[in-house]
């Protein structure tokens, strides 16, 4: 079952489960730059960035 509503990334640390969402954060983070998903490099001049966001759910397991 997962939560019908998206939290934002000021929620996630300011709550319980902040040092496993920070965990979570951490390898995702580490296995795009990994993949080579994306490289950071300078904006070209008259261009614009697309922004980004974390998007946190909470999955729950129901016990059998």
């Amino acid at each position: 079952i997962i939560e019908d509503f998206s939290i934002t990334f000021e929620d996630v640390m300011k709550s319980l489960d902040s040092p496993f969402c920070k965990e979570v954060i951490d390898n995702e983070i580490h296995f795009i730059v990994q993949n080579h998903t994306w490289e950071l490099t300078d904006l070209p001049p008259g261009c614009k960035t697309k922004g980004c966001k974390w998007v946190f759910k909470k999955k729950f397991i129901p016990m059998v």
